[in-house]
């Protein structure tokens, strides 16, 4: 399980972001994905979550609604 880390001016948790972009993706109902990097851009409002699936690396932006 995640950890319940949320920046300061972010609506979401990075355990909810990342839950979201997999259902997103949905990349993630036929193959295991590994969380390479997460980053909130608070100017955005938004999350960018970096996916690497065996050798391709893939992103999938979240709005922190």
């Amino acid at each position: 399980m995640l950890p319940t880390y949320q920046p300061e001016k972010a609506d979401l948790t990075e355990a909810k972001v990342v839950r979201q972009a997999i259902k997103q993706s949905k990349k993630g109902e036929r193959f295991v994905l590994a969380v390479s990097n997460i980053a909130f851009d608070v100017k955005a409002d938004q999350w960018k979550v970096e996916f690497t699936e065996e050798q391709d690396v893939f992103e999938v932006i979240v709005d922190d609604r």
